[in-house]
């Protein structure tokens, strides 16, 4: 799904974040993988790797632009978004979209449920390492997501990094701020039924 590889977005100094080579794997690794520890993800790869399980499990190198054009019009760079492999089959990416669909209806994404359409997403909180430890009451809180969630056309993450104090999770963290833009988003679109 890319992680621990450069997405092949052209755009310098993207980071490779860490995955250690199975090698580097030792008893409890899995498990700390399981649960987001033990590796690192740019923000770009979490996106790309999301958006692979939305898009029908087909991973699509990133862009930041279709297109742009000149002072006169003239288009001066065009892009189209291109496949790199199947990850996941289409039969898993409709169960994992469901499973989303419930995290934001029923789990821990209630925050980012909007009145103006069905998003699906998950919530993140993760302990903040520092000199190769975890320090003690830091997090990085977290919401990744899309709508629609029965037609998805957007992906959005919102990341706020370094929270302390008694309210660090996820979805009222960065859930709630999810919700704002979504709201915002679709108001901007005209949209507002479901």
């Amino acid at each position: 799904m890319g992680i621990g590889s450069r997405t092949g977005i052209k755009l310098n100094g993207e980071e490779m974040g860490l995955l250690p080579t199975a090698d580097k794997w030792y008893g409890i690794t899995p498990a700390n993988v399981a649960i987001g520890q033990g590796f690192a993800v740019t923000p770009l790869q979490l996106v790309t790797a999301f958006n692979a399980i939305v898009n029908d499990g087909i991973l699509v190198r990133p862009y930041l632009v279709r297109s742009a054009v000149d002072g006169e019009g003239h288009q001066v760079y065009h892009s189209e978004p291109m496949e790199v492999n199947r990850v996941v089959s289409p039969r898993n990416s409709k169960w994992l979209r469901g499973v989303l669909r419930q995290v934001v209806v029923s789990g821990t994404g209630k925050p980012a449920d909007s009145e103006l359409v069905h998003v699906a997403g998950k919530t993140g909180t993760a302990q903040v390492a520092r000199n190769g430890k975890y320090v003690k009451g830091l997090y990085n809180s977290s919401m990744i997501g899309f709508w629609p969630a029965n037609d998805p056309q957007y992906t959005m993450l919102i990341v706020f990094g370094d929270v302390t104090g008694s309210l660090y999770y996820g979805g009222p963290v960065a859930g709630s701020v999810f919700k704002k833009i979504v709201d915002e988003v679709e108001r901007l679109k005209g949209v507002g039924v479901k």
